[in-house]
């Protein structure tokens, strides 16, 4: 990910100049990928980064939703 971190919490994307004063990594990520959430998105990140995010955090999502797949079915197979 392109950005700079600043003292304590925060990051300046080196794509667009956004400054952000809360929020980390996750932020960035978040910002970068135009995820709906707590930042607005960069307009000047490349496709390719901005897809490679969007496909990270989609694998992160279904990865997700398979482990508490397999909780429910393995507590539901205890009862």
């Amino acid at each position: 990910m392109r950005g700079t971190k600043l003292p304590g919490q925060g990051f300046i994307c080196a794509y667009c100049g956004f400054v952000n004063h809360g929020g980390g990594a996750t932020r960035l990520r978040d910002h970068l990928g135009a995820i709906v959430g707590e930042v607005k998105q960069c307009n000047s990140v490349p496709r390719a980064v901005r897809d490679a995010i969007k496909a990270l955090q989609k694998s992160t999502m279904e990865k997700k939703r398979e482990k508490e797949q397999r909780k429910l079915r393995l507590e539901r197979d205890l009862l």
